[in-house]
Order: C-alpha cells, then structure tokens, then sequence
C-alpha cells in the first residue's frame, strides 16, 4: 500500500482553497488533511497534524502573511514541503529564500501544478529536498540564482581566501561565488564531508583510491568528473563506512 501524502492547504479565499482541494483530489496519493484561511490558525494544525506538504498563498491577512509563516516552518526541526500559490509574480525572489518544492501562480498552470507534486513526491521518498536553489555569481560578478537537482551535483569545494564556494555538477557546469557555507548543504541526503574544503554527493561516487606511492592516503574519483578529490585522513574510515553502507562503488 503506497503511504498517501499529507497535504494542508492555506488561502484565505474559499475558491481558492476548494480549486486546490479539487486538483489535488484527481490523485491517489494525496490526502487533504485539512484548509486553513490564516497563518496563525495553519501554524497550529501544522505543528499537530506535520503534514508532508503546504500549499500557501502568501498574502492573506497581511501582505506578507504566507511569508512569515514560511519562515517559522523553515525553524522546525522536519519542516513540510511548501508550495506557494499566488497572484504576485513579483513576490517569487523572496519565496525561493524558503527553498519551496515550487511557486505557482494563479490561475495555476496544470503542468506547473502536476511539477509541484513530483517533486513534493520525490522530496518525500528520499526525506529530503530533491531540488534547492543556488545563489551564486557569473565571470562578470552579477548575482545569479538557479534550482538544483541534488542528483546533479557532483561536489561543492570551498575557497577559503575569499569565503566563497563553487558547486560542480554532472553538465560540466561549475557554479561560483556560492556564499552559503558547506555545512548547510551537509544536510541534503548523500552530501558527504570528506575533507574541510570539499563536499560530495555519494550518488555519483565511482571509486576510491589510494594516492600513487601511498597507501595512507586516497583519492576519490566521481562519475564523469576527471578531479581527484583529496580524502581527510581523520575522514576516510567514515567515508569507507558510508560506502558499503549506501553500497555506492569503491
């Protein structure tokens, strides 16, 4: 039996809320567990209920309502998946800072919607999000921000002469200038430390090996990547343990 996912649905308008309740309703796997028209009566049924997912309208009894409730949801210890639901296009920059599963606006699209729940599916299946954003900057400086797969990213290595990061993925694509520490993508399923300056996603590990001439110290090789990335002695036995463990190649 396929385990339903857990859905509460927060707008302040009844049509709103009963055209979201109809779209969810034509799949199997979902479940209603409830509507909301405020955020303060959502946080409640939200920290007794935890439903895997939120659909939220950002402005209801303020303007920024839906904000502030996301940004209380971001502090639980297993925040649901959100996906905002609103007629202000302008508001998406501030929305993306909650890492939502999608920003959808009204009338919304089906195919945007039916995107909305894969990847709320894929976030439930694996505990974590399947997709994150990523500020970041070009070769001229100008601040970027662009949405992840994390089973495209290869590894993160951070520079430390200018505190910043750079995200390798499996395109070649080498995003810069990523501010955020490497510690706060340790959370994501199959990102793993293996040296102070260089995080990897294990999915992609394709073998670990001895450095030429010593037997102390390795190496770890990724699918379709060329760098060999340095392993942290004081890291290595946990990597090792990490590797049979998810049974990734080694």
């Amino acid at each position: 039996m396929v385990e339903k996912i857990r859905v509460l649905i927060v707008d302040d308008e009844p049509l709103n809320r009963q055209e979201l309740r109809y779209l969810l309703s034509l799949h199997s796997d979902i479940e209603v567990l409830g509507e909301s028209s405020g955020a303060g009566e959502a946080l409640t049924i939200i920290e007794s209920q935890q439903p895997d997912a939120v659909f939220l309208d950002i402005a209801m009894e303020t303007a920024s309502a839906g904000m502030s409730l996301a940004a209380r949801l971001t502090q639980m210890a297993q925040p649901p998946q959100l996906v905002f639901v609103t007629a202000h296009p302008e508001r998406a920059a501030q929305a993306f800072d909650y890492q939502p599963a999608h920003f959808l606006l009204k009338p919304v699209d089906d195919g945007k919607f039916a995107e909305a729940l894969r990847r709320v599916r894929a976030a439930k299946q694996t505990g974590a999000p399947s997709r994150f954003l990523i500020r970041h900057t070009d070769k001229d400086g100008l601040r970027l921000i662009t949405f992840v797969e994390s089973v495209e990213v290869l590894y993160l290595r951070k520079h430390h002469l200018n505190n910043t990061a750079q995200m390798r993925l499996a395109s070649g694509t080498v995003l810069q200038g990523i501010r955020e520490p490497l510690a706060e993508f340790e959370r994501i399923a199959d990102f793993f430390r293996i040296h102070t300056s260089f995080l990897v996603n294990l999915k992609n590990v394709q073998t670990l090996r001895p450095k030429p001439g010593e037997t102390d110290s390795y190496h770890l090789l990724l699918k379709g990547c060329a760098d060999a990335l340095p392993v942290s002695r004081h890291r290595l036995a946990l990597l090792k343990d990490r590797l049979r463990t998810d049974d990734h190649g080694g």
